[in-house]
């Protein structure tokens, strides 16, 4: 019989995710041809409060599933709990690389953008 879910922890994780939407829609973006205004990044303001919530978010998982693990240790056996923490471990390593190779597109891109840039002012003199 499934447990019914904690309130508290579904309404943060529901704000957690609002405060990612809030840094994106937040954070001024680069268009081709049109370039970049403004002051500066709004979405920095949104993204020191977004990372503390998400780190509280993490730990308060972390302590429901170490109870959640005690409770069912005879359910699923001592394999059945090793393997759920390894397959969270692969996922964790996976996102992390996925994420790298993310930021080495934009890295790639972001230096094709100032090559064209480049050829551009050197093939109207300037």
């Amino acid at each position: 019989m499934m447990k019914r879910i904690n309130r508290p922890y579904f309404v943060f994780l529901i704000w957690n995710v609002f405060m990612v939407l809030a840094v994106h829609v937040m954070t001024i973006k680069h268009e081709a041809g049109k370039g970049i205004s403004g002051n500066g990044n709004l979405g920095i303001l949104a993204l020191f409060p977004a990372l503390i919530s998400f780190i509280i978010l993490c730990l308060w998982t972390v302590y429901r599933c170490r109870w959640w693990f005690y409770d069912q240790r005879e359910y699923w056996g001592r394999k059945g709990n090793i393997i759920i923490v390894v397959g969270a471990l692969v996922m964790s390593v996976l996102s992390v690389c996925w994420q790298l190779h993310f930021i080495e597109g934009l890295r790639l891109q972001s230096t094709d953008i100032q090559i064209i840039q480049g050829r551009l002012c050197t093939d109207s003199g300037g």
